[in-house]
Protein backbone atom coordinates (compact mmCIF):
# COMPACT_ATOMS: atom_id res chain seq x y z
CA UNK A 1 0.00 0.00 0.00
CA UNK A 2 2.73 2.45 0.97
CA UNK A 3 4.71 1.58 -2.16
CA UNK A 4 1.67 2.33 -4.34
CA UNK A 5 1.22 5.69 -2.62
CA UNK A 6 4.87 6.55 -3.15
CA UNK A 7 4.74 5.54 -6.82
CA UNK A 8 1.61 7.64 -7.40
CA UNK A 9 3.09 10.64 -5.66
CA UNK A 10 6.38 10.35 -7.55
CA UNK A 11 4.40 10.24 -10.79
CA UNK A 12 2.77 13.51 -9.77
CA UNK A 13 6.16 15.03 -9.01
CA UNK A 14 7.53 14.20 -12.45
CA UNK A 15 4.50 15.65 -14.18
CA UNK A 16 4.38 18.96 -12.34
CA UNK A 17 4.26 22.05 -14.49
CA UNK A 18 5.59 24.44 -11.86
CA UNK A 19 8.19 24.14 -9.15
CA UNK A 20 5.87 26.07 -6.86
CA UNK A 21 3.52 23.09 -6.92
CA UNK A 22 6.23 20.99 -5.27
CA UNK A 23 5.52 22.35 -1.78
CA UNK A 24 1.86 21.31 -1.90
CA UNK A 25 2.75 17.90 -3.32
CA UNK A 26 5.23 17.34 -0.49
CA UNK A 27 2.62 18.42 2.07
CA UNK A 28 0.17 15.96 0.51
CA UNK A 29 2.77 13.18 0.67
CA UNK A 30 3.47 13.87 4.34
CA UNK A 31 -0.26 13.96 5.10
CA UNK A 32 -0.83 10.61 3.41
CA UNK A 33 2.06 9.05 5.32
CA UNK A 34 0.70 10.45 8.59
CA UNK A 35 -2.74 9.03 7.79
CA UNK A 36 -1.32 5.64 6.83
CA UNK A 37 0.86 5.46 9.93
CA UNK A 38 -2.13 6.34 12.11
CA UNK A 39 -4.18 3.58 10.52
CA UNK A 40 -1.43 1.00 11.03
CA UNK A 41 -0.98 1.99 14.68
CA UNK A 42 -4.75 1.76 15.27
CA UNK A 43 -4.84 -1.74 13.76
CA UNK A 44 -1.89 -2.86 15.88
CA UNK A 45 -3.58 -1.51 19.02
CA UNK A 46 -6.81 -3.33 18.12
CA UNK A 47 -4.90 -6.56 17.60
CA UNK A 48 -2.97 -6.18 20.86
CA UNK A 49 -6.21 -5.62 22.78
CA UNK A 50 -7.88 -8.62 21.13
CA UNK A 51 -4.96 -10.92 21.96
CA UNK A 52 -4.61 -10.08 25.64
CA UNK A 53 -4.57 -13.22 27.78
CA UNK A 54 -4.86 -15.49 24.73
CA UNK A 55 -2.60 -18.40 23.81
CA UNK A 56 -1.20 -17.41 20.44
CA UNK A 57 -0.66 -20.25 17.95
CA UNK A 58 2.88 -20.53 16.53
CA UNK A 59 1.81 -19.49 13.01
CA UNK A 60 0.22 -16.31 14.38
CA UNK A 61 3.36 -15.56 16.39
CA UNK A 62 5.41 -16.07 13.22
CA UNK A 63 3.23 -13.51 11.43
CA UNK A 64 3.64 -11.04 14.28
CA UNK A 65 7.41 -11.57 14.22
CA UNK A 66 7.42 -10.97 10.45
CA UNK A 67 5.51 -7.71 10.92
CA UNK A 68 8.05 -6.62 13.52
CA UNK A 69 10.88 -7.27 11.04
CA UNK A 70 9.06 -5.32 8.31
CA UNK A 71 8.43 -2.44 10.71
CA UNK A 72 12.12 -2.35 11.59
CA UNK A 73 13.06 -2.32 7.90
CA UNK A 74 10.64 0.55 7.27
CA UNK A 75 12.10 2.46 10.22
CA UNK A 76 15.63 1.83 8.93
CA UNK A 77 14.81 3.50 5.59
CA UNK A 78 15.18 6.82 7.36
CA UNK A 79 17.89 6.35 10.01
CA UNK A 80 17.66 8.24 13.27
CA UNK A 81 19.91 11.27 13.56
CA UNK A 82 23.18 10.49 15.31
CA UNK A 83 24.76 13.21 17.39
CA UNK A 84 28.36 13.47 18.47
CA UNK A 85 27.34 14.62 21.94
CA UNK A 86 27.93 12.07 24.71
CA UNK A 87 24.79 11.04 26.62
CA UNK A 88 24.26 12.88 29.87
CA UNK A 89 24.08 10.81 33.01
CA UNK A 90 21.80 11.53 35.94
CA UNK A 91 23.46 8.87 38.09
CA UNK A 92 25.04 10.64 41.07
CA UNK A 93 26.24 7.52 42.91
CA UNK A 94 29.99 7.18 43.23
Amino acid sequence: MILLIVINLLFLLFNMAKLSDLQQVLIDIADRFDKGIGEVIAEIDTLKNALQNVDVPPEVQASVDRLAVLAAKLDDLNPDQITDEPPTSTDTSV
